[in-house]
């Protein structure tokens, strides 16, 4: 994959100094050691300085690799546009990530946990946390546009769990 170089925009560009990927990787890295980062971000410190050197371009999976390691924006990182750093990804409302939040109906996913829960210990289920996960997300589907106070049939959530088994 071929790095593009940051390119013009009109007045009032997001557009970052310096203007190619192994200073922009430069400044991601910052006071971290190489091997440091290599190792958060799973890569090895020699892949690393060839990034470094420009003998080498990563791969998109680098990439990912990379901009979450250092908790840049990967069109930053790329092509130098944008804002450097992301938000911080550990940054909570309401125990849910901030991009989410304004969207996630709180008390319907409550309700959802709830009736699910109860159904799995009165039938005396278990599931693996993948697949309750995978089932909550479901049933939240189903009832995420009602009013927070609905409550969730305890029938629909056991129909749900026979229909997957």
């Amino acid at each position: 994959m071929k790095i593009r170089e940051p390119y013009n925009r009109a007045e009032g560009s997001t557009q970052v100094s310096p203007d190619c990927f192994r200073d922009r990787l430069k400044l991601a890295i910052g006071d971290h050691s190489i091997r440091s980062i290599a190792a958060k971000i799973g890569l090895s410190p020699s892949v690393i300085h060839q990034y470094l050197s420009g003998k080498s371009e990563p791969t998109r999976k680098a990439l990912i690799a990379i901009a979450d390691g250092t908790a840049t924006s990967i069109e930053w990182l790329v092509i130098g546009s944008g804002p450097m750093k992301r938000e911080d990804p550990t940054k909570l409302v309401w125990g849910v990530r901030e991009p989410f939040a304004s969207t996630l109906n709180v008390q319907i996913l409550q309700n959802v946990l709830k009736a699910l829960d109860e159904v799995l210990q009165e039938s005396r289920q278990t599931i693996t946390p993948d697949k309750k996960a995978k089932i909550a997300g479901s049933i939240y589907e189903m009832f995420q546009n009602l009013p927070a106070e609905t409550q969730i049939s305890k029938l629909a959530v056991h129909r749900l769990l026979n229909l997957i088994k």
